[in-house]
């Protein structure tokens, strides 16, 4: 068994999901020592495509997928969404008959409606709004997008078609390439990583206003407090669920050979999230 290229995952209550360059595949845990919490068995499935790395609607391994990335399980439980970036495209598989649809794009561009003619460029990240857990926000190079499933309307929240580096509000701001979303459950904020700027970047929800957080926007990794820390090219994040963290105060970032964790600054006030000391947890030297 052979997986090329992967990096998300979405995880639903029995399976892992990963994600090589032209298929989606499913790791399923033991099940004799499911008891214990999953222990995954390395038992690899491919779900969805063929390797072909085309993109075509069907079920299973009769469809076929390029490049998928963002990966997460629906709030019903009862889809696995993906990003298809070479294609341009938000796909869907239904956890149970197997069948893959295609949500909305294809044609790269940068076009806000319907759906059914909204247009995205290289789509990456995925996250749910957990206000309205059937609502998505998704993230192509250079803007942030979101997609309210019962208007069926997609519209900006941040950046813009031209792919830069600014703090704004709205269009006004700047990104290129947004491969990791975090929305905190209160659904004030959204947490961006700017892979390209070298940066961490905090979306207040209600305003629209863009700002750095985190990192110097420079391709090293470094120690430090918020900006004046490094870290280069962030790919994902999430937040630290260990037992003795206190809930969603410390987020964890994956970037190139490292992983780094960037601690809350104040709780002094619920609605205002000051982050302050980033650290490195593991780095890979070669």
């Amino acid at each position: 068994m052979r997986v090329t290229n992967t990096a998300p995952f979405a995880i639903d209550a029995k399976e892992l999901f990963s994600r090589p360059t032209t298929n989606v595949r499913v790791i399923v845990p033991r099940s004799a020592l499911a008891a214990a919490g999953p222990v995954w068995s390395g038992v690899v499935t491919t779900v969805v495509g063929d390797g072909t790395g085309e993109s075509r609607d069907g079920v299973g391994t009769s469809a076929r997928v390029a490049s998928p990335r963002g990966l997460l399980i629906s709030a019903n439980g009862k889809f696995l969404i993906f990003t298809e970036t070479e294609r341009h495209r938000i796909r869907r598989y239904n956890l149970a008959d197997g069948r893959v649809s295609t949500l909305f794009g294809g044609a790269c561009g940068f076009k806000f409606d319907q759906s059914s003619s909204a247009a995205v460029t290289c789509p990456d990240a995925l996250c749910v709004d957990p206000l309205h857990n059937n609502n998505l926000y998704i993230a192509d190079l250079t803007s942030i997008r979101y997609w309210d499933t019962a208007s069926d309307q997609v519209t900006l929240i941040a950046g813009d078609a031209k792919d830069g580096y600014a703090d704004g509000v709205g269009s006004n701001a700047r990104f290129h390439n947004v491969t990791g979303l975090l929305c905190h459950p209160n659904g004030k904020t959204l947490f961006v990583c700017d892979r390209v700027n070298h940066c961490i970047r905090k979306v207040d929800l209600p305003s629209l206003s863009v700002t750095t957080i985190a990192g110097d926007t420079k391709k090293r990794t470094r120690d430090g407090t918020g900006v004046q820390c490094s870290i280069d090219g962030p790919r994902q994040i999430v937040f630290d669920r260990s037992p003795n963290v206190k809930p969603n105060s410390v987020l964890l970032i994956a970037a190139i050979k490292s992983i780094r964790r960037f601690e809350q600054k104040s709780w002094h006030h619920p609605t205002t999230l000051k982050w302050s000391i980033v650290q490195t947890l593991h780095r890979r030297i070669i």
